[in-house]
């Protein structure tokens, strides 16, 4: 389990360069201030263009964070059970880390299709 969580660190570091999260959060602070212009709706069709855009993003930003913090609580657990070989803790690992991965793929394949547009 060790090698799957570093092998994760490793792939969530990866993900976060390659969908350029930080970048990412700033231009959605800056679309967000657009929608919120008196004068955003005038051209609807550019408008919805826009919202879309910002939705797709916010998407990918904020299944990053929630994977971060699985990664995070996995990887808790994973050294509670290390040092206390907690049976009812190893079960929860283990589903916790299926979660996870799951998750994870889900991620990879969702960022794709979006930056793919």
């Amino acid at each position: 389990m060790k090698s799957g969580l570093e092998k994760a660190r490793l792939l969530l570091n990866e993900l976060y360069i390659s969908a350029n999260i930080d970048a990412l959060k700033r231009e959605i602070e800056g679309l967000t201030v657009q929608t919120m212009d008196e004068h955003f709706w005038d051209d609807q069709n550019k408008a919805k263009q826009l919202y879309d855009k910002l939705n797709e993003m916010k998407k990918i930003a904020d299944t990053y964070e929630e994977i971060q913090c699985l990664y995070e609580e996995v990887n808790e657990t994973y050294e509670y059970v290390k040092e206390t070989n907690d049976e009812e803790f190893l079960e929860t690992l283990e589903e916790d880390y299926s979660l996870f991965s799951k998750r994870l793929e889900e991620f990879e394949k969702t960022k794709k299709e979006i930056l793919k547009k």
